[in-house]
């Protein structure tokens, strides 16, 4: 049996008597309290928050130029940026050519020319041709033509605002100059080649024989002289035969188109355009106008005016 003293009343020895009490207690008897264990924190990686970045390599045109042997435009590209751009194969779009009004002519767009793709490092280019689209016939709309490289964005690369290059109309037509007519008898016949006949003898048209017109013209323009079948390409502006054929347009007749080339000629003989010689022997003049109804674009109209000088004799009877 456990005897409790009596505690002294009074705050002092209130707390003397509870110290004397908690130590006259049995150690089973005083509760102890356990220790709570923290469990340790989970760790998770943090998740990367940074913003993918763009591509480093950028593709520019550098020049266009128009080829002078077809119907088509080199347009040189380069790769400005510092990484590469890679051009894969199986028929990624790489460049074209846009008209820049309704009905002008352009250039098709050019996939990737080597099949199986290839790449542009930083600082190097290529020259890629793109053939002109059909559809400038009849002539007269060439216009100007905008030039895009990586046109429908396939190709990564990290600044698409500079991919354009438009090339004004100024330098895609060509100019009709330096026209040459010739007047061609029937009559003296052609070398068994060229169809060409004595350059003494042109010019040189016996009486009542017909005669050929043979013209020419060059084309010193940076573009293209370019006619449809069918187009006035000469008029007569004085003809000494007028009272008898009157004053004549004469047409482009071939089924195929005219095409002149920056820096090239045309040739076209009609045969038997002039009818038979009506005329006295004597020396004559006949002025003729080049593109009379301005149906080929050309950037100066005028420079078509050329003048001939000719003879016309009279052959010995039975020759």
């Amino acid at each position: 049996m456990i005897v409790v003293p009596r505690v002294p009343f009074g705050s002092a020895a209130h707390l003397a008597g509870l110290v004397v009490l908690a130590c006259a207690l049995p150690l089973r008897a005083q509760v102890t309290q356990p220790q709570v264990t923290q469990p340790a924190p989970v760790t998770r990686p943090r998740p990367n928050l940074a913003p993918p970045q763009a591509p480093k390599g950028d593709l520019v045109i550098e020049s266009v130029t128009l080829d002078r042997t077809g119907i088509g435009a080199y347009v040189s590209i380069k790769n400005v940026g510092t990484e590469r751009v890679d051009v894969p194969g199986g028929g990624s779009i790489i460049a074209r050519g846009e008209p820049a009004m309704p009905g002008g002519w352009g250039f098709a767009q050019l996939q990737d020319p080597r099949g199986e793709g290839y790449v542009l490092f930083p600082n190097s280019g290529t020259s890629l041709r793109l053939a002109a689209t059909e559809g400038w016939c009849p002539a007269g709309k060439p216009g100007a033509v905008t030039f895009r490289v990586n046109p429908d964005n396939t190709l990564a690369e990290g600044n698409k605002a500079n991919n354009t290059v438009t090339l004004p109309a100024s330098s895609i037509v060509g100019d009709i100059a330096s026209g040459a007519v010739e007047l061609q008898s029937q009559r003296w016949p052609r070398d068994q080649y060229g169809r060409l006949i004595d350059p003494n003898l042109r010019n040189v048209l016996p009486r009542g024989f017909p005669a050929d017109l043979a013209l020419s013209f060059h084309n010193p323009g940076p573009g293209y002289v370019l006619g449809c079948p069918g187009v006035p390409l000469l008029r007569d502006v004085q003809s000494p035969v007028a009272s008898f054929y009157g004053l004549r347009t004469y047409n482009y007749l071939n089924n195929y188109s005219i095409v002149a080339y920056p820096g090239g000629d045309f040739g076209f003989r009609s045969v038997g355009a002039v009818g038979p010689i009506p005329l006295a022997p004597g020396t004559y003049t006949w002025q003729f106008q080049f593109n009379p109804q301005g149906a080929i674009a050309e950037s100066n109209p005028a420079n078509n005016t050329v003048t001939i000088t000719f003879t016309v004799i009279e052959l010995p009877t039975g020759s």
